[in-house]
């Protein structure tokens, strides 16, 4: 047996066109085979989850910065209290006192 050099590769060759098809072909083969045994839902939830953003209530983001505040002890910021825009065009105030605690500043 002659053994070949290590630039001599002699194999099999994929085009790049039969890769894709060949993994589009799978993924319509998972789709179709999701569709037909109900799990199509958990599917779609899934990749709603994934595309939609959480929308905090407005209360946890100011409480979230007035946490901030306390923790960067920056008395003057905290005791102003917070402004959070709402719904893009309303502005709320939320006093930092009254929605959280901060026993290291005292207003």
């Amino acid at each position: 047996m002659k053994l070949r050099p290590l630039n001599d590769k002699r194999g099999i060759t994929i085009s790049t066109p039969t890769v894709i098809i060949t993994i589009l072909a799978v993924l319509v083969l998972l789709v179709v085979s999701l569709s037909f045994t109900g799990g199509m839902r958990a599917l779609i939830d899934k990749v709603r989850q994934v595309f939609t953003a959480t929308i905090e209530p407005p209360i946890e983001l100011a409480r979230d910065k007035c946490q901030t505040r306390c923790t960067l002890q920056r008395t003057q910021a905290y005791c102003d209290g917070v402004d959070i825009t709402v719904q893009g065009n309303r502005t709320e105030h939320f006093n930092c006192k009254q929605i959280s605690s901060c026993p290291g500043i005292t207003c």
